[in-house]
């Protein structure tokens, strides 16, 4: 009878320390930051508690990208405690395109030991330089050798601030001159790209204008020709 008893009190404790597990409840998983400016920098902070019976354990949060940071005061908490994951998310050089970014937390809960979390919204660029081409490709057709010839291309700034032409980069047989290198907004200028080839027979080359322009620093336009005697 007492065999019976201590198999039936062992097997009561085998059940209740299986069933005692922690347990991560996370208020939101996901946060809308909604429209920022860009290089504006965000607090933000994902809630959460302990809803098991066992201690939970924080083992890592992994960012998916260097722009959003995250800190977390302790590892371990007790049930029914809470806690919080701080985010702070710096928003430069995101501008002018929808943003989400991703955290995975791991802890020791069995049921869901990797949760994802995630922050989005809008950053909105304000003050920008935006370079456009056109045309970005030149043909000057038939040339003579040694001789000049000359094509026109304009160079528009479609930004809120004045764009800036830093400097060509180009091979011998391309002259490029411009009317100014600084461009106002919603203005164009002309470049007259001159050619003196050098040598007969098929010619290409490329026209590369770094500028101060968002995401685009260095714009190209492609230039052929067929050079006879």
């Amino acid at each position: 009878m007492a065999k019976m008893i201590t198999t039936g009190v062992v097997l009561c404790w085998l059940s209740g320390a299986l069933i005692a597990q922690p347990a991560i409840t996370f208020e939101n998983e996901k946060i809308d930051f909604g429209q920022i400016d860009e290089g504006q920098k965000l607090n933000l902070e994902f809630k959460f508690s302990n809803t098991g019976n066992r201690t939970l354990v924080i083992r890592n949060i992994r960012a998916s990208c260097g722009c959003t940071a995250t800190r977390l005061d302790k590892r371990e908490y007790q049930r029914g405690e809470g806690g919080s994951i701080k985010v702070i998310f710096n928003s430069s050089g995101f501008g002018g395109r929808p943003v989400t970014k991703l955290i995975t937390v791991s802890t020791n809960d069995p049921k869901t030991p990797y949760t994802r979390l995630s922050i989005s919204g809008k950053v909105i660029l304000k003050d920008y330089a935006k370079i456009g081409i056109y045309p970005e490709a030149i043909s000057f057709g038939k040339v003579q050798k040694g001789e000049e010839e000359w094509r026109t291309v304009t160079i528009r700034n479609t930004g809120t601030v004045d764009l800036k032409i830093i400097e060509f980069g180009h091979s011998p047989e391309i002259f490029p001159e411009i009317e100014t290198p600084s461009i106002e907004p919603n203005s164009s200028v002309k470049i007259k790209i001159r050619l003196r080839p050098a040598s007969i027979g098929p010619f290409s080359t490329f026209l590369k204008i770094r500028s101060n322009s968002h995401r685009e620093y260095m714009k190209v336009i492609k230039i052929t020709a067929k050079v006879t005697r």
